[in-house]
């Protein structure tokens, strides 16, 4: 069945615009608890979507879902049934939001996410300010030695404002592919403007992390991580619940605790309290755990947290990563530390959104480029043996239906050029091959060889014996013959010349053929020599050589008399 492409682009961009609404409904309600109860719907909404897409994909674009990614989808709808749960279907949730997206266009998914996420934090902040909503929630604490007011610019919390801006800036920064600098100057000063105002110290030195990075490694930004970089980026979450762990040991540092604002204690107590167990505790839920990986083992139990490491791995693993990507995803795991934001889809989509739009656009060009090489019998060829300067070539044999598990990094490359190179492609056989180059000149020799047509495409610059297709229908007798034999027979100004040469002559399509003016002819040893050069160019010269010719001939009779 066909669908109109115009019609799914629509309801796709539909799909980010509710799941940003969804996620800030609770804050157009001053008061907190009605707030809370706003956001719980708005997350049962979320739930309802995921599905519903999930629905779509199998009954209308029947896409076949892995075994795996069902069994974590059951696991999931598992736990909810046994602890009754509604909150633990978020791993099922976050797993079928990246099956979605990895089966539709996400081309302008992501400008769609920045201008909605855009769109709503304004309106929160002009509410704030104009109509004096939430301005209640400020909130008034005491920082190391001080006291500070923290302003919650339309949110529940300073810091749940600061997370959504980190998130719009991972979107931005992911987005920005020209004028580094410039982008980022003007994200640094508004980081600045709101750090001042909300005083979240995290997700403000993270953003400037990020731009920092973003602008001095632009040149790299698009290259693909090393193996063992892309490992150590799809266990992270490991190695961050470890590092949780640590905090705990060392909670009672005075310095470290102070600067944390007390979340080692809080760590500790939470942990002593609970422990770890299958399912978590509910308890834990709505507590104040400001790390997410705690939060994730503690509260949902040790079942959701494998299950959400293993699909981390996965979607890191069997994806193309570069070094854009890995930056930016490094800033949203180490915000995790110090808060609460692992299943904020909100936050995490543009994730998803860049790194499906990343592998459409290389199956993209990679289709185009099976189309202009079709002339060329070719293999999918590693970048590694194509890394020197210039070499560039086509690549097939790639299943485009299927879900790829590891992108090429040949392809990648040249999706990040497709914009200032031009490609030409050649035949590849496992092996650097000389591009198709025709030769200037050919030397001809009369060997028993077939004949090659001058206009053929040869393959590389060569000497190639030839043999004339036929004889010339027009002979031109030079103006000067070198005759030094032992005796010659009468020379026929009209016979063709058919004695061996070696005439180097250009291909049929460039000048004309042309015969040299002196040509050297070699005949039997058994004439006696005539060592006369005779010049034809007149008339004298004429009789001169008619008059020796017959000399010979009576001299010739006699002998034989």
């Amino acid at each position: 069945m066909e669908v109109d492409n115009n019609k799914l682009n629509f309801w796709n961009a539909l799909i980010i615009v509710v799941i940003v609404v969804l996620a800030y409904f609770g804050n157009f309600f001053n008061d907190p608890e009605v707030s809370q109860k706003a956001s719980m719907f708005g997350s049962y909404l979320i739930t309802i979507v995921g599905m519903s897409a999930i629905i779509y994909l199998i009954s209308v674009k029947k896409v076949q879902i892995d075994s795996i990614d069902i069994f974590f989808i059951l696991g999931s709808i598992f736990c909810v049934g046994v602890t009754q749960r509604p909150n633990l279907i978020v791993i099922a949730i976050l797993l079928i939001f990246m099956i979605y997206f990895n089966n539709i266009n996400t081309r302008g998914l992501l400008t769609t996410y920045c201008i909605t996420v855009s769109f709503f934090m304004i309106v929160l902040i002009l509410d704030y300010y104009l109509f004096k909503d939430h301005q209640s929630t400020d909130i008034v604490m005491w920082r190391v030695d001080h006291l500070i007011t923290r302003k919650t610019l339309g949110f529940s919390h300073p810091n749940q404002f600061m997370i959504a801006w980190m998130g719009l800036c991972i979107a931005f920064l992911f987005r920005i592919k020209h004028h580094y600098l410039i982008n980022g100057v003007i994200i640094l000063g508004l980081n600045a403007v709101f750090y001042s105002l909300t005083a979240s110290r995290t997700e403000f030195l993270l953003v400037c992390v990020a731009v920092v990075a973003v602008i001095l490694l632009k040149k790299w930004l698009d290259k693909p991580l090393l193996p063992v970089a892309k490992f150590l980026l799809a266990v992270m979450p490991l190695i961050l619940l470890a590092v949780s762990f640590l905090i705990i040991r060392l909670s009672q540092n005075s310095i470290l605790d102070n600067y944390l604002s007390g979340r080692p204690t809080l760590y500790k107590q939470f942990y002593d309290s609970t422990g770890i167990s299958l399912f978590g505790s509910a308890e834990l839920e709505d507590a104040m755990l400001d790390n997410s990986y705690l939060q994730l083992l503690l509260s949902k139990g040790l079942i959701i947290s494998i299950m959400y490491v293993m699909i981390m791995f996965r979607f890191i693993k069997n994806n193309y990563v570069d070094l854009r990507f890995a930056i930016l995803l490094m800033v949203f795991y180490t915000s995790g530390v110090t808060e609460t934001l692992l299943f904020k889809f909100e936050i995490f989509l543009p994730f998803i959104l860049y790194l499906y739009d990343q592998k459409q656009s290389m199956l993209l060009l990679t289709e185009e480029s099976l189309a202009m090489t079709e002339q060329f019998d070719i293999n999918l060829m590693p970048v590694g043996s194509v890394d020197e300067p210039g070499g560039y070539v086509g690549v097939a044999q790639i299943d485009l239906e299927s879900k790829p598990t590891e992108q090429d990094s040949l392809v990648r490359s040249i999706v990040s050029n497709r914009k200032s190179k031009k490609y030409k492609f050649k035949k590849v056989n496992k092996k650097r091959v000389k591009p198709l180059i025709l030769p200037d000149k050919i030397n001809l020799s009369t060997q028993d060889t077939d004949r090659i047509d001058a206009e053929e495409s040869l393959q590389q610059e060569a000497i190639v014996p030839i043999k004339p297709k036929r004889k010339h229908e027009e002979t031109v007798l030079p103006t000067a013959i070198d005759l030094s034999t032992k005796g010659t027979k009468r020379i026929d100004a009209g016979e063709s010349l058919r004695k061996e040469s070696e005439i180097t002559i250009k291909p049929k399509f460039h000048k004309p053929l042309s015969l040299p003016t002196e040509i050297n002819l070699s005949v039997s040893n058994e004439l006696k020599p005539v060592n006369q050069v005779i010049d034809l160019s007149n008339k004298k010269s004429e009789d001169s050589l008619i008059k020796a010719l017959n000399a010979k001939d009576t001299d010739n009779g006699q002998d034989n008399d």
